[in-house]
């Protein structure tokens, strides 16, 4: 950047003052595709949690998981969480743990069944595989036949998965915004 081309006054500062909820992170895996994340924590009481990375920093071990009152999650390298927060109450036998080993009939119930696709998702989804036809027909017509147009491909369908994973993703966070409040969250 130009010094030339830039303002000589400092951007608004603000201090925080939300409540979060974090743990650190002990180690990352990337999913085959590239948009979530598995995460295990430095707490060993706390299992496994996958999280959609897209368009969000890659999660480091060291670093923090964080979640906001309004279920957003974001990542935050340890000096920085540090420095910004503090705990907010005594952690201990106070502390309610999500259970390792056992769901909710509701929440498998849920997992396995069909959800028929809203209007809007079935024109997205479409709009979504039109695009991506069109552009792995021109991959067919002009990329030489081998292993490169191989990937090619593969990586055009994952990005297809992808972009509907995040539309649905975008629903299901709508949907539990309407049935969940903050407070149910820190049950």
């Amino acid at each position: 950047m130009n010094a030339e081309n830039t303002a000589a006054i400092e951007m608004p500062r603000y201090k925080s003052h939300k409540t979060v909820w974090a743990l650190k992170i002990a180690q990352v895996t990337i999913g085959a595709f590239e948009h979530d994340a598995a995460i295990t924590f430095e707490d060993s009481r706390y299992a496994e949690r996958i999280v959609n990375i897209l368009n969000k920093p890659i999660p480091q071990p060291g670093w923090y998981l964080v979640q906001y009152e309004d279920g957003y999650i974001s990542f935050s390298p340890a000096e920085q969480f540090e420095k910004g927060n503090t705990l907010d109450e005594p952690f201990g036998e106070n502390v309610v743990v999500a259970d390792q080993r056992s769901f909710a009939q509701e929440e498998i119930n849920n997992w396995f069944s069909y959800h028929a696709p809203t209007k809007t998702q079935v024109i997205q989804y479409g709009e979504i595989r039109t695009a991506a036809k069109i552009f792995a027909e021109t991959i067919n017509k002009h990329v030489p036949a081998g292993a490169d147009k191989t990937a090619a491909m593969r990586e055009l369908r994952g990005c297809v998965m992808a972009a509907n994973l995040a539309i649905l993703d975008l629903w299901c966070v709508r949907l539990l915004r309407e049935a969940f409040t903050p407070d149910d969250c820190r049950a």
